[in-house]
């Protein structure tokens, strides 16, 4: 898989790209990765990438002929995914990393300042990610987090086959509590049964709602609703457009989303 990123800050990359996981895609050829200065796409001597906005307002907004030129010379006569990292975008999840993860190239926007010119979505965006309900100073650091969400469903990555699909919410539960050795440690002892060597199993329950581990230890994922806007954008895949002209209404949709919480912290609100 090949990813670019384009930011005004490449350097932010350096790291937690030639470390770990990152690193090791890498190094057996599953991951080709560049950073691209946005910079590149201005065209004045002092580099100018923003403007203030029409209308007024605090902040500053990245340009959209800039970012276009940017773009534009990253992707050439390529047609991938063009991702900007958005609090407005669909949320990322087990699954949309895993759609991700079909394609051979993605290139992911960062933002900055106020965000970015509205017609850039017109022009070139094909999808938006959010990694919350947050705001970040840029784009950057959800990049970061896509990257790696994505590449664990590359084949090859992961020690064991199969392993991303034995993750957390791979099948909408969460993974169950994990221990490892001393057996007791300051009075806290490693359940009996895994001692044993049996593999605690999540049990379903409640209608699909809730998820409950082995014995008392075991986690407890309830489902909540997070509300999303759904920007309708233009995708050079589907060839449909959402949009009419400058203006749209954002539809709202209800997301379920699954929060963990303690067996023990479960019986305390219970009571």
């Amino acid at each position: 898989m090949r990813i670019d990123v384009l930011t005004l800050f490449p350097e932010m990359f350096d790291g937690p790209m030639n470390s770990s996981m990152m690193w090791k895609a890498r190094d057996r050829g599953l991951l080709t990765f560049e950073a691209h200065d946005i910079r590149h796409g201005s065209i004045d001597r002092h580099r100018t990438v923003d403007d203030t906005p029409y209308g007024g307002g605090g902040g500053m907004v990245l340009r959209v002929d800039v970012l276009d030129r940017a773009v534009r010379a990253v992707i050439g006569d390529d047609t991938p995914p063009v991702i900007y990292l958005s609090p407005q975008g669909r949320l990322l999840s087990h699954d949309v990393a895993r759609e991700l993860a079909q394609h051979d190239r993605l290139v992911l926007l960062c933002g900055h300042y106020e965000g970015i010119d509205e017609r850039a979505h017109d022009l070139f965006i094909t999808d938006e990610i959010s990694i919350g309900d947050y705001v970040l100073t840029g784009g950057e650091l959800a990049a970061m987090v896509v990257i790696d969400a994505v590449m664990r469903h590359v084949p090859g990555l992961l020690g064991a086959d199969g392993a991303h699909e034995r993750d957390s919410h791979a099948d909408g539960l969460l993974e169950g509590p994990q221990y490892t050795r001393p057996a007791e440690y300051k009075g806290l002892s490693v359940p009996t049964v895994l001692q044993q060597g049996i593999t605690p199993k999540l049990l379903r329950g409640g209608a699909g709602s809730s998820f409950v581990g082995h014995g008392t230890a075991g986690p407890i994922c309830f489902t909540r609703h997070r509300l999303q806007r759904i920007r309708p954008i233009q995708s050079r895949h589907t060839g449909r457009r959402g949009r009419a002209g400058n203006s749209h209404i954002a539809d709202v949709a209800v997301v379920p989303v699954c929060r963990r919480i303690s067996a023990a912290r479960m019986s305390a609100l219970a009571a």
